[in-house]
C-alpha cells in the first residue's frame, strides 16, 4: 500500500498550505510555467493516488488544488470565448444537460469506491472477554491466549441490524459469506479456526513465529494485516483472490458476519500489509490452558 508520512487526516491541511503557496509565489512573481507545471503535477499525482484506492483524503486535495489553478489559467486565456458561450440563451441549458448526468455518473462511482479511510470505532461494540481455558500455540512453542464472551453479549436481532447498516453503508461493496457469529473476533477467526477471541497485540508475535514475511504483490491466502496510526494491530483477515489490481479479501467484523470485499473497503483503518508464511495455513494449534 502507498504510505505517507502523515494521516489522511493531516494530509490536506499540510498539502493545501505547501502547495497552495507554491503555485501562488511561481503565478505572482511571473513564473507561469513552473505555476502550470506544479498543477499539472498535483492533478496527474492525485488521479494516480486515487487509482492506487487511497482514501479522498490522500488524491482529492491535490485534484481540487492542481485542476481548480489549471480551469483557472484556461478561463482567463479564453475568457472572450467563454464570456461569449455564456451569453447564448442555450448555454445554460447545454452546461445542465452536459452537466446532470457527469455529476450522476461522478456521485455512483463515490458511492462504489473503497473506504473513506480510517475511523476510530470498530463496526461493533466489544463485550468485555474472559479466559476460554484453552491456548494457541505458535510454531516456535510461544502460547497465545485465547478468549470469548462470557454470554451472546450481542442478541441476533442487533447482529442482523448491524449486517444490514454496514451493506446499506458500503453500497454493493460487501459481499456476506457467513452470518453473525460471537464466538470469535477477526483474528480468531483468522488463527484460532472462528472460535476464540484474540487480542491484536497477539498478532505481531503469530507473524514472527511462525514465518511471515511482508509482501507487496498479494496472493490467495496471504494474510492482510490492518495497523492505526501508531501501528497497532486493529483487524486481520485473509486474501481470498487476486486479478490483476483487483484483490478481494475475507474476513470477520466484530458480532457481525464475514465479508469479501476490497481491502479499503472496511472501517478500521486506511493501512494495511499483506503478508505471507509457507505454512499450509493460518490455523494454530489449541491445547488446554491456565
Amino acid at each position: 500500500m502507498f504510505d505517507l508520512n502523515v494521516g489522511a487526516d493531516l494530509f490536506p491541511t499540510v498539502f493545501f498550505a505547501s502547495g497552495g503557496v507554491a503555485v501562488g509565489v511561481a503565478g505572482l512573481y511571473g513564473r507561469a510555467k513552473l505555476a502550470l507545471g506544479l498543477a499539472l503535477s498535483f492533478l496527474i499525482g492525485g488521479i494516480a493516488t486515487g487509482l492506487t484506492q487511497q482514501g479522498p483524503g490522500y488524491w482529492l486535495p491535490p485534484v481540487v488544488l492542481g485542476g481548480g489553478y489549471l480551469l483557472l489559467t484556461l478561463a482567463c486565456r479564453f475568457q472572450v470565448q467563454v464570456k461569449t458561450f455564456l451569453a447564448l440563451r442555450r448555454a445554460h441549458a447545454a452546461l445542465i444537460l452536459l452537466g446532470g448526468p457527469l455529476l450522476s455518473i461522478a456521485w455512483v462511482a463515490y458511492l462504489l469506491q473503497s473506504s473513506d479511510g480510517q475511523i476510530d470505532a470498530a463496526p461493533t461494540p466489544v463485550p468485555p472477554l474472559v479466559p476460554s481455558g484453552f491456548v494457541a500455540r505458535t510454531d516456535r512453542g510461544r502460547m497465545i491466549p485465547l478468549l470469548r464472551q462470557p454470554a451472546a453479549m450481542v442478541p441476533p436481532s442487533v447482529s442482523r441490524e448491524l449486517d444490514h447498516a454496514l451493506v446499506d453503508r458500503f453500497h454493493f461493496r460487501l459481499i456476506q459469506t457467513a452470518p453473525a457469529d460471537t464466538r470469535s473476533d477477526c483474528h480468531g477467526w483468522v488463527f484460532a479456526g472462528g472460535r476464540y477471541h484474540l487480542v491484536g497485540g497477539e498478532v505481531d508475535k503469530i507473524l514472527e513465529d511462525n514465518g511471515y514475511t511482508e509482501v507487496s504483490q498479494p496472493q490467495a491466502n496471504d494474510v492482510i494485516v490492518y495497523r492505526g496510526r501508531s501501528g497497532e494491530v486493529r483487524h486481520s483477515g485473509v486474501v481470498r483472490a487476486v486479478n490483476g489490481d483487483l484483490i478481494l479479501v475475507e474476513s470477520k467484523w466484530g458480532a457481525t458476519g464475514q465479508y469479501l470485499h476490497a481491502p479499503a473497503a472496511q472501517v478500521y483503518s486506511d493501512r494495511w500489509t499483506f503478508y505471507r508464511s509457507p505454512r499450509r495455513g493460518h490455523e494454530l494449534p489449541i491445547v488446554a490452558g491456565p
